[in-house]
């Protein structure tokens, strides 16, 4: 032998090696949706359950926490006491389904919601991805605004 394992393969082939057992895969264990149980789409979820999704859409500029009305704005807590970073991305809001989610991959260990929970944070991050480039600023990164109070980072004194 030529030092080479016998097991290399050229990249091609192992590319539609990697396909095909992601097909075969997805025949022998479907994915479904972890709310309704339909058969699932993409990251364990149907389409219909993720267009209700609850978006983080009113939420504090820096926390993300929920704010009544006034999207992008700064929250009392923030502007009393400002955390050390400089804004916060966060997906959904913490409501149902979200905290039910949240609640089963945090006490059941049920790794299928952590699809959902990580495909919405990417695709928060990807809509915000340019501001944060120019501005520079130090940003925290939460499934949901609650995640952030819960975590401690965040003293409450609403």
């Amino acid at each position: 032998m030529n030092g080479k394992a016998s097991t290399d393969l050229p990249q091609s082939r192992k590319r539609w090696l990697t396909q095909r057992a992601a097909v075969l895969l997805h025949l022998l264990l479907p994915r479904h949706c972890v709310l309704c149980g339909a058969a699932g789409g993409v990251g364990n979820l149907c389409p219909p359950c993720r267009a209700d999704l609850p978006r983080a859409t009113e939420v504090c500029a820096i926390c993300a926490l929920p704010l009544r009305h006034a999207p992008d704005l700064v929250c009392g807590p923030c502007l009393r006491r400002p955390p050390p970073w400089q804004a916060a991305v966060a997906g959904l809001a913490y409501r149902f389904p979200v905290d039910r989610l949240v609640c089963r991959l945090k006490f059941s260990r049920d790794l299928s919601c952590l699809d959902v929970l990580a495909l919405e944070l990417i695709d928060a991050i990807a809509k915000q991805i340019h501001e944060i480039r120019q501005t520079g600023r130090r940003v925290v990164l939460v499934s949901s605004g609650a995640v952030v109070a819960g975590m401690g980072l965040l003293k409450l004194t609403h």
